[in-house]
C-alpha cells in the first residue's frame, strides 16, 4: 500500500509543469469539494487495503494458503511458495499497470481511469478474494489480488495527476495529500479489525473484504460528483493511439547520448528508492517483528500508532524534501537503511519491543515522507518535457519488476537466512547508491560542458564588419 501511495505524495511537485485548465465547475470551486475529495480517497482505501491484505492478514492467509497447497497439490507447508507467487503476479500486474496507465489517461480522461476502471478492477478483485474466504480456496485470492493491485497502482500512480488537474492551481498539492491522505485512513482502520481477537483469524477474515466492497461503492458515487480532463479518444482509434506511445517510448533509446545517461540515472535512482526501502518490512512485517518477540496483535498495534504519529509527515514531508539537495537524500536514504538494518540485526538478539517501535517508525518517516517518489521530481528537473512522463514510467517499471523478485524471496527468508537476506539488501543498495552518484557526477559535467554545443560563431548575429560577407 505505501509504495502505491508514496508516488504520490510529492507528484504536485511533477504537475506544477502541467498546464493550468480552466474551472471545470464554471462557477467558481465549491465548498464541497474538499469533501468531494475526501469521501473519494477514503473510499479509494478500500483497493489499497486489499492490495496490502496479504500482510496486514499475513497469519490467517498462511492457513488459507498451506490448506490450498495440501488439497490441491499435496504440498504439506506449501503455503510459502505460494505467497511468494501471489507476491509475484501482484508485482507483475503493477508492472502492466504502470506500462497501460499513461496512455490510456490520456486516450479515455483521467476520469475513466481513475474512477471506472478503478471501480471495477476493485469490484471484481475484492469479490474473488471473498470467494477465496468462502470456498476456502487460495487460488480465487491470488486472481483477486492481481485486480486489486492494479487499482492500487491507479490510486499511486493517476489519482494525484488527475485531482491535480481539477484543483485550484494554487492548492494542487493539498488536494492531492489530502486524497492520499485519507485513502490511507480505511487501511489504518482495517488494522485494527485485523487483530486476532476482531477479525484477523482464518474464519473471519474474508468480513474486511466484505467491508472493502461496500466501501468501494463510494468511489463511484463521489467520482461522479468530480470534473473530467477529456480524452484524446474522437482524435483516433485506440491501436493508433498506443503506436504513437509506443513509439514516442521507443524514441528513447535513439535519444542523444546525454538524455540516455539522464534516463539509465532515473531507472538506477528508482531502482534503489525501491530497494531500499526494506523490501521484507512492506510486505510483510508481521513475520519479521514476530521474529523479533512480538505477537500479531502488538506488531498490528505497532503499525497503527506509528501511522497515526507520522500523518503531518504525509502532509509536510514532501516540503522538506523539496529544501534537499537530491544528492542529499540518496546518502541519507542509504544511511537510514544501514541504522535500520543493524538495529534488526541487535533486536533479532535482544527482543526488546522499543527497537522494534523505532524501527517502524523510521519506515513509516521514510515512506510518509515522499522520498520514493522523488524521481519524478528529478526527471521534470533534468530532461525535456516530452521525455519526462516517458522516463518516469520506464524507470517505474523496471524498479517493480525488481522489488516483485525480492518480494517474491521473502516469504522463504523468515526463521531461515533472513539476517543474510538483510544483509544482501543491504549492499546491493549501497552499490546502487555509488552507481547513482558516479551517473550524477557524469551527467552535471556533461551539463557544465555540453558535447552538443554549437559553435559560438554560429550563434553570432550580426555578422562582425570584418567578414567577407561585406
Amino acid at each position: 500500500m505505501d509504495i502505491e501511495f508514496n508516488q504520490g505524495f510529492i507528484d504536485y511537485q511533477y504537475v506544477k509543469t502541467l498546464e493550468s485548465h480552466e474551472d471545470p465547475f464554471g462557477k467558481g470551486w465549491p465548498r464541497t469539494f474538499l469533501l468531494r475529495c475526501i469521501l473519494y480517497g477514503f473510499s479509494s482505501g478500500a483497493s489499497a487495503m486489499m492490495a496490502q491484505s496479504f500482510s496486514s492478514l499475513n497469519a490467517p492467509l498462511m492457513v488459507l494458503f498451506n490448506k490450498t497447497s495440501t488439497d490441491m497439490f499435496g504440498l504439506h507447508d506449501g503455503g510459502a511458495l505460494l505467497l511468494s507467487g501471489a507476491t509475484w503476479i501482484a508485482m507483475s500486474s503493477m508492472v502492466f499497470s504502470i506500462a497501460a496507465l499513461i496512455p490510456l489517461m490520456d486516450y479515455f480522461g483521467r476520469k475513466f481511469i481513475c474512477v471506472y476502471i478503478k471501480f471495477l478492477f476493485t469490484s471484481v478483485g475484492v469479490a474473488l478474494m471473498i470467494a477465496a474466504w468462502a470456498l476456502q480456496n487460495a487460488l480465487f485470492y491470488l486472481f483477486g489480488l492481481t485486480f486489486v493491485v492494479v487499482s492500487a497502482a491507479i490510486l499511486g500512480l493517476a489519482d494525484p495527476i488527475f485531482i491535480s488537474e481539477i484543483a485550484p492551481k494554487e492548492h494542487k498539492g493539498f488536494f492531492t495529500a489530502s486524497v492520499l491522505s485519507f485513502a490511507g485512513v480505511f487501511a489504518g482502520f482495517c488494522l485494527i479489525l485485523a487483530r486476532e481477537d476482531i477479525w484477523g483469524t482464518p474464519e473471519n477474515w474474508g468480513r474486511i473484504a466484505v467491508l472493502a466492497e461496500l466501501l468501494n461503492i463510494f468511489v463511484l458515487l463521489a467520482g461522479l460528483f468530480l470534473p473530467d480532463s477529456p480524452g484524446k479518444c474522437k482524435e483516433s482509434t485506440i491501436s493508433v493511439f498506443y503506436a504513437q506511445h509506443f513509439r514516442k517510448f521507443a524514441g528513447i533509446f535513439k535519444a542523444g547520448n546525454g538524455t540516455r545517461k539522464k534516463i539509465f540515472l532515473l531507472m538506477a535512482m528508482q531502482i534503489f528508492l525501491l530497494a531500499n526501502i526494506n523490501t521484507i518490512e512492506i510486505s510483510f512485517p508481521i513475520p519479521v517483528y514476530r521474529d523479533e518477540g512480538m505477537v500479531v496483535n502488538e506488531v498490528l498495534a505497532m503499525i497503527l500508532l506509528n501511522f497515526i504519529i507520522t500523518i503531518p509527515i504525509s502532509w509536510f514531508g514532501p516540503l522538506a524534501v523539496d529544501r534537499l539537495g537530491k544528492k542529499r537524500i540518496v546518502m541519507l536514504l542509504l544511511g537510514f537503511l544501514i541504522f535500520k538494518t543493524t538495529l534488526h540485526f541487535i533486536n533479532g538478539q535482544l527482543q526488546f519491543w522499543g527497537l522494534s517501535y523505532l524501527n517502524a517508525f523510521l519506515q513509516r518517516v521514510i515512506e510518509g515522507s515522499g522520498l520514493p517518489a522523488i524521481t519524478f521530481v528529478l526527471a521534470t528537473d533534468i530532461l525535456p518535457p516530452n521525455f519526462v512522463v516517458t522516463a518516469g514510467q520506464l524507470a517505474m517499471m523496471s524498479s517493480c519488476s525488481l522489488l516483485g523478485l525480492l518480494a517474491s524471496i521473502s516469504p522463504f527468508t523468515f526463521g531461515h537466512f533472513l539476517p543474510e537476506y538483510l544483509i544482501c539488501i543491504t549492499l546491493f543498495s549501497t552499490g546502487m547508491a555509488v552507481l547513482v552518484l558516479w551517473l550524477w557526477r557524469r551527467v552535471e559535467n556533461e551539463e557544465e560542458q555540453p558535447a552538443d554545443q554549437e559553435p559560438l560563431l554560429r550563434k553570432c548575429s550580426p555578422p562582425p564588419e570584418y567578414s567577407a560577407l561585406t
